[in-house]
């Protein structure tokens, strides 16, 4: 096929549960380059690290959510745009940025251990875990921006009742 490995970008990753590295007496070669060990690698956008753990890569597609958030905030005027308008944005923009590679980290969030043994969770485990979760944090910060309310608005119920205040119709559209 005529490739050709580029070893400056070639590292060598064992997954182990206790996140030891390889001593460099386990030394790996491809032709007479030797290969590092390391302790995270990027792969295709996505970081893995020696334990298995996905928190590394979830807060780095999580800044980079914020950044597509911050650059859709910069570049609309909220006051002439509908909020549906704005929700669709979300999904289109800023969504497929924050949750990139979603099949390989969100089974192991707190958020799906949760919701997968709801029925062996308190109500204030399954609350933190969505409070807690980094794509649910960069939604909120949607709504409340959307939503007009200030930053320091305590979670969901203040939301809520902006929300019944608004008078919302079937378009995202409000009404008063």
């Amino acid at each position: 096929w005529g490739l050709q490995v580029n070893i400056k970008k070639t590292a060598i990753l064992i997954f182990n549960i206790s996140g030891r590295q390889l001593l460099d007496s386990s030394r790996f070669m491809y032709g007479d380059a030797r290969l590092p060990s390391v302790r995270e690698y990027c792969y295709l956008g996505t970081t893995f690290t020696i334990n298995g753990g996905t928190k590394i890569n979830q807060d780095q597609l999580r800044i980079k959510g914020l950044r597509a958030y911050f650059s859709l905030k910069s570049t609309i005027d909220i006051t002439s745009i509908s909020k549906g308008a704005i929700f669709k944005l979300f999904d289109s923009l800023i969504s497929p940025v924050a949750s990139y590679g979603c099949q390989v980290w969100l089974p192991t969030t707190k958020l799906i251990d949760c919701v997968v043994n709801s029925d062996r969770k308190t109500d204030k485990e399954i609350i933190s875990a969505i409070s807690t979760d980094p794509m649910e944090k960069l939604h909120l910060s949607l709504l409340k921006w959307t939503l007009g309310v200030k930053k320091k608005t305590t979670k969901y119920p203040d939301l809520g009742r902006h929300w019944k205040t608004s008078h919302w119709n079937i378009h995202g559209q409000t009404t008063n």
